[in-house]
């Protein structure tokens, strides 16, 4: 940075509202190389009236939108949003990451609330919102470049399939929206066929859990490392089929606040004990219902052991009987991805 102009040390920021962000003038190619580390790499659409135009009136420069690798979008609060689909094909050709979430971590609404302390930002309860299809990019363009899609607290009515060809890391917590998963859910999932990561988080509803079965009958990856799951219902052989399908690549898998609807938790932790070849994390929330019953903490411990390393077959015990134990267990280790923040890539609660 010491070699670059006083212009463009003022200028170029990886975090600055559109008001501050001047005009860059690079003078020469040595320079411009330089920069290159500074340039901004991530959009963040906020509570802001005119984030949308202000946006494109920015991406107007002729250097900028090469380097612009992560959009973030809330749209329970952003207007402006006509034709948004076709937006990220025509301004962000390197598009990696894509996030549609009305919740933020402290830290982003701490440095939102600096960067917008001169305006009037109406804070708004964290409410779900329903998207339509043009909340998510389209297009060519995008699905060669899009690595990642994070929505947290967002319902999509309409998925356009075609730009998760070459999707790695789908991360979806609909726990606060009420309803079900569109019937296209199912089939958005099974288009992704280069997932390494998927994390589906589903809300509790009063006539029970969302069943994965149709969406796990579908999925057969070749480079699946990580699988998290939190309030969902499957059954014995469905969720045993699906990991002994992925032993050879699954290196982390986490299920909680689940039910099976079908077979037993002891038989599920007796056929996949030694099974799977390279796993190296095998978590459980004590709220694994069994029978309407939540399994000790010391338990689930045993149980992790018993998966990973084989060894005696731990025995059953529940909460009612020892309302006591909240032995603490290890979380997931989870590493950020490249051009994510930790904020946004870490969803499901709890394991992490």
């Amino acid at each position: 940075m010491d070699a670059l102009p006083l212009e463009i040390k003022e200028n170029i920021c990886s975090f600055l509202s559109p008001s501050h962000l001047k005009p860059l003038r690079l003078v020469s190619k040595e320079f411009a190389s330089a920069a290159i580390p500074y340039f901004i790499s991530r959009i963040f659409l906020f509570n802001h009236p005119d984030s949308c135009i202000e946006m494109n009136a920015i991406l107007r420069h002729p250097e900028i939108p090469k380097y612009i690798n992560t959009l973030i979008v809330d749209p329970s609060a952003v207007q402006s949003f006509d034709n948004f689909d076709h937006w990220p094909r025509c301004n962000c050709p390197n598009l990696k990451n894509f996030i549609l979430t009305s919740i933020h971590g402290r830290n982003v609404l701490r440095k939102r609330d600096d960067i917008f302390h001169e305006l009037l930002l109406e804070h708004l309860p964290h409410s779900p919102e329903t998207g339509p299809k043009s909340y998510l990019p389209s297009g060519e363009v995008v699905a060669e470049s899009l690595q990642t899609i994070t929505l947290n607290n967002i319902e999509i009515n309409n998925w356009d399939c075609g730009i998760l060809r070459n999707l790695r890391h789908l991360r979806v917590s609909l726990r606060d929206c009420g309803n079900r998963p569109s019937s296209q859910f199912d089939a958005m999932v099974h288009s992704a066929t280069r997932l390494e990561t998927l994390w589906i988080e589903f809300p509790y509803s009063h006539d029970g859990l969302y069943s994965i079965d149709s969406l796990f009958n579908g999925i057969r990856l070749k480079k699946l490392h990580e699988c998290l799951l939190s309030y969902v219902s499957v059954s014995e052989d469905e969720l045993v089929d699906f990991l002994l399908h992925h032993a050879q690549s699954l290196r982390t898998f986490g299920i909680g606040g689940s039910c099976l609807h079908k077979g037993s938790w002891p038989s599920l932790f007796r056929r996949l004990s030694c099974q799977m070849a390279i796993l190296k994390q095998f978590a459980t929330s004590r709220q694994l219902l069994a029978n309407g019953h939540d399994y000790t903490g010391s338990y689930l411990t045993a149980v992790t052991r018993f998966v990973l390393h084989g060894g005696p077959e731990p025995v059953e015990a529940f909460r009612e009987d020892f309302p006591h134990d909240y032995e603490n267990r290890p979380n997931i280790i989870h590493v950020v991805q490249d051009g994510l923040w930790k904020d946004y890539d870490r969803m499901i609660k709890p394991y992490l």
